[in-house]
């Protein structure tokens, strides 16, 4: 998701959790997508969180933590607009 990648953070997570809601809202909440992506989301802004105290904004592998949850938010919004 664009608004990520250009560090838009407060763009991109209502977008984030409105893709989830439409999962939950569509296949419910314990439906194998809506709970693998919803626990994966926590545990990569764990890392990044974690990585940008330790290693900074620009380091490879903060960069490569917030690639990953962009990818997965951009997976999120596609899928929720199903």
């Amino acid at each position: 998701m664009l608004d990520d990648t250009q560090g838009r953070y407060d763009e991109a997570e209502p977008l984030y959790l409105e893709g989830l809601e439409k999962r939950r809202a569509t296949q419910g909440n314990s439906h194998p997508d809506t709970l693998n992506r919803a626990e994966s989301s926590l545990y990569l802004e764990k890392s990044l969180e974690m990585r940008r105290a330790t290693l900074g904004n620009s380091h490879p592998d903060t960069l490569n933590s917030i690639n990953n949850l962009a990818v997965l938010y951009d997976d999120i919004q596609q899928v929720g607009e199903v």
